[in-house]
C-alpha cells in the first residue's frame, strides 16, 4: 500500500502552485494528516480514501476558496466542521456515502456559491440545512441520493440560488411552499423522480425559471394553471410520464416557452387550442404516444413552431386534412414509425416553410398527386423502409420546387422502371447511394443511383 510521508508530501509543494495543493489519487485517509499549508486557496482531494470530517480538521485555512472531495468515501461530517474555511466559495463533496444533513452541517459556510452532493446516499435534510449559504447560487442534490421529501423550510435562505439538481431521487410528491424562498431560481431538476401530480401552486414564486426538467416522472395530470407562476420559462422537459390528457388551461401562462417536450407519454387525442398559449413555442415533440390521428385544431396558435416532432406512434394511422395548416413556419416534420399507408393531398396543405419531411419507417404505400404542392422548399425528405414501390413527379409541383431536393429511399422496395425515368439526370433531385432496386427482376439488387435512361426503358415502351 502506497503513503505519502512528510517529505514526500513537502517535495510535491516545491512542484505545485504556492496557493493551488493537488493531492488527488494518494490514498489520504483524513484531511489532519495532508499538512497543508495556511496560504492555501485550491485543494483537491478527491479520489482519496477520506471517510469523515472532523471538527478541527479544516482550521486555519482562512484563504482556501475552492475544496474538492469527490470520489472518497465520507460518511460523516461533524457539525461546524466547516468554520474554519469561512471564505469557501466552491465544495464538491460528489461519490461520497453521506446519508443526512443536519441543520448545523454546512454551518460557517455564509460565502459559498456553489455545492455538489451529488452520488451520495443522502435520504434525510434537516429543516434549515442550507440556511448558512446565503450566497449559494448552485445546488446539486442529484443524481442518485435517496430524498424522499422535503418540506417548505428546506431551502429557506437561498434568494440567491439559480440552478437546483433534484435529479434521480425518491420525491412523490412537492409540497405547497417548498420553493418559495427561490425567487431567482432559473434552472430547476426535478427528472427521475416519483412525482405524480403538479398542483396549481406547485411552482409558485418561481417567477424567474427559465427550465423546467421534469422527465420520468409519473406524472399523469397537471392542474389547470399550474404555470402561471413561471412566465419566463423557455423549456419545459414533460417527455417519460403518464399523461393521457391536456386541458386548453393547462399550458396558461407560458407565453414565452421555446421547447416543450412531451414523448413518451400516453396522450391519445388533445383539446383544440391546447397549445394556443404558446405564443413563441418553436420545437414541439409528440413522439411515443398514443395518437391514432393528427386532427385539425391540435396546433391551433402555433405560429412560430419550426420543428415537429410526431415520431413513434404506433397507432397513428391518418393526418386530418389541413391539420397542419397553422404552421406556416414549420421547418421540419418527422413522423417515423407511424402506420400511415397514405399520404393524401391535402395532409401537408399550409406547410410552405417545411424542408425536411420524414415519414419513413413504417407501412407508407402511395403518396398522393400533388401532396407536396405546397412544400417549395423542401429539401429533404426521408422515405426510407416504407413499402414505396414508385414515387411520381406529379407529387411535387415542378415549377415550385426547390433547387435541389434530396431523397433517402433505402430499404424501401423501389420498381426500377419508366415511373422513375424523370429521376434520372434531374439534376435538382439527389438520391444518396445506398437504395437498391426491388425490381423488376433483371434489376433486383442493384443500385437505384446507378440505373440509366435504358435500364429504366425510359426510350422505349415496356411493360411496367
Amino acid at each position: 500500500m502506497f503513503w505519502l510521508t512528510p517529505l514526500m508530501i513537502l517535495e510535491f509543494y516545491l512542484l505545485c502552485d504556492a496557493t493551488s495543493v493537488d493531492l488527488r489519487s494518494n490514498n489520504i485517509r483524513s484531511i489532519s494528516n495532508a499538512s497543508i499549508p495556511p496560504d492555501t486557496s485550491e485543494l483537491d482531494l478527491r479520489e482519496n480514501s477520506i471517510s469523515k470530517i472532523s471538527s478541527n480538521e479544516l482550521q486555519n485555512l482562512p484563504y482556501l476558496y475552492h475544496l474538492h472531495l469527490a470520489r472518497n468515501i465520507i460518511y460523516d461530517i461533524a457539525d461546524s466542521a466547516f468554520l474554519g474555511v469561512s471564505n469557501l466559495t466552491k465544495l464538491n463533496l460528489q461519490y461520497n456515502r453521506l446519508e443526512s444533513i443536519t441543520n448545523m452541517t454546512f454551518h460557517g459556510l455564509g460565502k459559498l456559491t456553489g455545492l455538489n452532493l451529488a452520488y451520495n446516499k443522502i435520504s434525510s435534510i434537516a429543516d434549515y440545512a442550507f440556511s448558512w449559504m446565503p450566497q449559494l447560487e448552485y445546488l446539486y442534490l442529484g443524481p442518485y441520493n435517496r430524498i424522499q421529501s422535503l418540506t417548505n423550510m428546506t431551502f429557506y435562505n437561498l434568494g440567491r440560488l439559480q440552478s437546483l439538481s433534484l435529479f434521480q431521487n425518491r420525491l412523490s410528491s412537492l409540497p405547497v411552499g417548498i420553493f418559495f424562498p427561490l425567487t431567482n431560481l432559473t434552472y430547476l431538476s426535478l427528472r427521475k423522480n416519483h412525482i405524480s401530480t403538479i398542483f396549481h401552486d406547485t411552482l409558485s414564486t418561481l417567477s424567474n425559471l427559465r427550465e423546467l426538467n421534469l422527465y420520468g416522472n409519473s406524472i399523469d395530470d397537471i392542474k389547470d394553471f399550474s404555470f402561471i407562476w413561471t412566465p419566463k420559462l423557455e423549456t419545459l422537459q414533460l417527455q417519460g410520464n403518464k399523461l393521457f390528457n391536456l386541458s386548453k388551461f393547462s399550458f396558461i401562462g407560458l407565453g414565452q416557452l421555446a421547447v416543450l417536450n412531451l414523448n413518451e407519454n400516453d396522450l391519445y387525442d388533445l383539446e383544440e387550442g391546447v397549445f394556443s398559449p404558446l405564443k413563441n413555442l418553436t420545437e414541439l415533440k409528440l413522439s411515443k404516444n398514443d395518437f391514432s390521428i393528427m386532427r385539425v385544431g391540435y396546433f391551433t396558435g402555433l405560429e412560430k413552431l419550426e420543428e415537429l416532432w410526431i415520431e413513434y406512434n404506433l397507432n397513428l394511422k391518418e393526418i386530418e386534412d389541413f391539420a397542419f395548416k397553422d404552421l406556416k413556419n414549420l421547418l421540419y416534420l418527422t413522423i417515423w414509425g407511424s402506420v400511415i399507408t397514405k399520404i393524401e393531398r391535402n395532409d401537408l396543405k399550409g406547410l410552405v416553410m417545411l424542408s425536411k419531411f420524414f415519414p419513413g419507417y413504417g407501412p407508407l404505400k402511395v403518396i398522393e398527386k400533388d401532396a407536396f404542392s405546397d412544400l417549395g422548399n423542401l429539401n429533404e425528405l426521408d422515405i426510407q423502409w416504407t413499402q414505396l414501390e414508385t414515387l411520381s413527379e406529379n407529387v411535387f409541383n415542378s415549377s415550385n420546387h426547390p433547387t435541389v431536393l434530396y431523397v433517402y429511399m433505402a430499404g424501401s422496395p423501389f420498381q426500377c422502371d419508366r415511373r422513375l425515368c424523370w429521376m434520372v439526370g434531374n439534376s435538382r433531385f439527389q438520391i444518396d447511394d445506398d437504395p437498391l432496386c426491388a425490381g423488376p427482376l433483371h434489376l433486383a439488387g442493384q443500385a437505384l443511383k446507378t440505373r440509366t435512361d435504358d435500364d429504366l426503358c425510359c426510350n422505349v415502351t415496356c411493360k411496367i
